[in-house]
């Protein structure tokens, strides 16, 4: 989703790519549109149960108030962290992927745009 990221746990396909033709510069757009895709193939599955349980737990934060809302805020932290966690230890295995179903990307390990300036 965002262009200094090789993976990110999308809820709204559809609303992100309507972003990116609204909000992003017309530059930028199209090799945006073109990379951001659903993972074309297995994820590990420990990535899988951590970004599924990460999701439910954001979602929950909407539903809550006073005192619920702080142990979902807990319960969220607590969810990224071992999302983040997934994706540190299996990255080796989403690279190997990315680098299959994703042929001539301009990722460099830090953004989309390794020859723009910042």
């Amino acid at each position: 989703m965002h262009h200094e990221v090789l993976i990110e746990w999308c809820l709204g396909y559809n609303e992100r790519r309507k972003y990116i033709l609204k909000g992003k510069p017309k530059s930028e757009q199209k090799i945006r549109l073109r990379l951001f895709k659903r993972v074309g193939g297995s994820l590990p599955k420990e990535v899988v149960k951590t970004g599924q349980a990460h999701v439910k737990a954001w979602q929950a934060l909407g539903k809550k108030t006073g005192p619920a809302y702080n142990e979902a805020w807990r319960v969220y932290y607590s969810t990224r962290k071992a999302y983040d966690k997934a994706l540190k230890e299996n990255m080796p295995a989403i690279e190997a992927l990315h680098a299959k179903k994703c042929p001539n990307c301009p990722w460099d390990g830090k953004t989309i745009f390794p020859n723009k300036l910042s």
